[in-house]
């Protein structure tokens, strides 16, 4: 494989097979080894932290987990950020831990709705699946008013 992406999208599947035979620790070196991404690569860390958590070692977990968030942010752009910020906060939502959750929900729904409001068609597509995500979670951490609000949102752009 000489394509940059090929190579990516081998070591990130490889990566997910790991963390779904719970080899965690040699999931967390595939995911180290491919630098780029940080969509994926956010989700990988994330999904690692919950592994982690799970397993009983909560602050190696919350490390990935705030790591992941971290690496959310530095997405190419808006879409990616708000993709990689909700993919961790709904690991978080899962694991019980939605105080941490909150505002990476809260910023992710900022960008969602940006992208939702933009002149292109598929991005506009893109943010409101992004929104719909994040009106799901918000719901599940039992803030019923604000996922209504980006629910409506993600219906009804304004443009």
């Amino acid at each position: 494989m000489t394509d940059e992406h090929d190579r990516n999208m081998a070591a990130y599947s490889l990566a997910r097979r790991l963390l779904k035979g719970g080899l965690l620790a040699e999931a967390e070196i595939v995911t180290r080894l491919v630098d780029a991404w940080a969509v994926d690569r956010s989700e990988c860390l994330a999904e690692l932290g919950a592994g982690f958590w799970n397993r009983g070692e909560r602050e190696r977990g919350l490390a990935l987990l705030d790591e992941a968030l971290a690496v959310a942010r530095t997405a190419e752009h808006e879409l990616g950020v708000a993709d990689g910020l909700t993919t961790a906060a709904g690991v978080l939502v899962g694991l019980g831990l939605t105080d941490r959750a909150r505002p990476a929900l809260r910023e992710a729904s900022a960008l969602g709705l940006h992208v939702h409001e933009s002149e292109n068609t598929q991005d506009a597509v893109d943010g409101a699946k992004v929104l719909r995500q994040i009106a799901a979670l918000l719901g599940r951490i039992g803030d019923a008013e604000e996922a209504a609000r980006v629910d409506r949102a993600a219906r009804y752009p304004r443009r």
